[in-house]
């Protein structure tokens, strides 16, 4: 008998097989929540829960387009800070002549927590708030790789400076909206 008509059995080249956890591990890793309906105020208030923050960023085809956020306990119900953050970076990108928005994300900060300089934390999962004088600089989720990189990262923001930076770690809640969830949303709120 012919082997041709036996089903051939395909091995995966050895860094195939190393990088597979790693991606399984990155998506579960980036893994949020689809953007609630605008009247859904359960959905809204289960995403905001304990949240010190809230931060908006939306891209266009050209990258991030706007980022507006607020510090301290949320005033507002969260889906108003976030319609508000909407609206103010959604304002940014048409003065930069960003083009249409693509997509956007609400990262709800939480359980925030000093840190000493340079503690480890997890980028995907937790946002890097560092304070130095009147400049503050938050890296959210998504902005960088590894937590030596965020560190870098949020110091230039800040900058340099006889003052010692103070610094926290938030646990994030992370919304995301689609194209048709933004246009929803401009509907509700011109």
């Amino acid at each position: 008998m012919s082997p041709s008509w036996r089903a051939r059995r395909r091995r995966l080249a050895p860094a195939t097989v190393l990088l597979l956890p790693f991606c399984l591990l990155l998506s579960s890793a980036l893994e949020s929540n689809a953007a609630p309906s605008p009247s859904d105020t359960a959905a809204w208030a289960a995403a905001s829960r304990g949240a010190e923050a809230v931060y908006v960023t939306v891209w266009s085809a050209r990258g991030v387009a706007g980022c507006r956020g607020s510090r301290g306990r949320l005033e507002a119900p969260a889906v108003d800070e976030v319609r508000a953050a909407l609206r103010d970076a959604r304002e940014e990108a048409e003065i930069s002549g960003a083009g249409p928005l693509r997509r956007a994300r609400a990262c709800f900060l939480s359980r925030g927590a000093g840190a000493a300089e340079g503690a480890p934390f997890d980028p995907a999962r937790q946002a890097l708030l560092v304070e130095r004088g009147a400049r503050t600089a938050v890296i959210l989720p998504g902005e960088a790789r590894t937590a030596a990189y965020a560190w870098r990262k949020a110091h230039a923001r800040v900058g340099g400076g006889a003052s010692v930076p103070r610094a926290r770690i938030f646990d994030v809640t992370v919304v995301d909206f689609t194209a048709g969830d933004l246009a929803r949303w401009k509907e509700t709120n011109p």
